[in-house]
């Protein structure tokens, strides 16, 4: 007992860092959980019927030139589904969502949107493309991004960068 009265000083500095590490933890495993339930609702918003259609009517609009007509549910779809798109460019940018989680699930598809959006500029009508930077981020990252998956091997992951595609999935 005379150890613990001699030491005390010790003991509650090693007491207090312990406490230190216990938070530090804490806060970390709480990140990460933000960050995947976060990925997970983007996900699920990616993953609708109605994204999904906006995104192969991009995909279409890219592989052929022609963009729908202006003020139709096509187009509707179309720029819904790149707003999504941007909004998850926004989420990964500021780290909510890991940059990398994005790209791997995500990486061939933005590739494809290197080639456009699909959707003609129209001035009088700047909030159809307004710039998208989040956007341009990910497709920018996806051009870099190394993958040994079937989805780039045989010179696909090349197809889709240099040549607009011949059809979209």
């Amino acid at each position: 007992m005379t150890w613990v009265g001699a030491n005390k000083d010790f003991l509650s500095l090693l007491i207090a860092m312990l406490a230190i590490v216990i938070s530090f933890s804490t806060v970390l495993i709480g990140l990460l959980n933000l960050r995947t339930n976060s990925f997970i609702a983007i996900q699920n918003v990616m993953l609708s019927n109605e994204m999904q259609r906006g995104r192969l009517l991009v995909y279409k609009a890219i592989a052929t030139g022609e963009a729908p007509l202006p003020d139709s549910d096509e187009e509707y779809l179309m720029v819904r589904s790149l707003a999504v798109f941007d909004q998850l460019g926004m989420l990964s940018r500021r780290w909510i969502v890991p940059l990398r989680w994005v790209l791997l699930f995500w990486h061939a598809r933005l590739q494809l949107l290197k080639h456009g959006f699909g959707v003609a500029a129209d001035p009088t009508r700047p909030y159809i493309l307004g710039g998208r930077p989040n956007l341009q981020y990910l497709v920018e990252h996806a051009e870099r991004f190394r993958c040994d998956q079937s989805c780039c091997t045989n010179g696909q992951k090349e197809r889709r960068l240099m040549e607009p595609p011949s059809s979209a999935a």
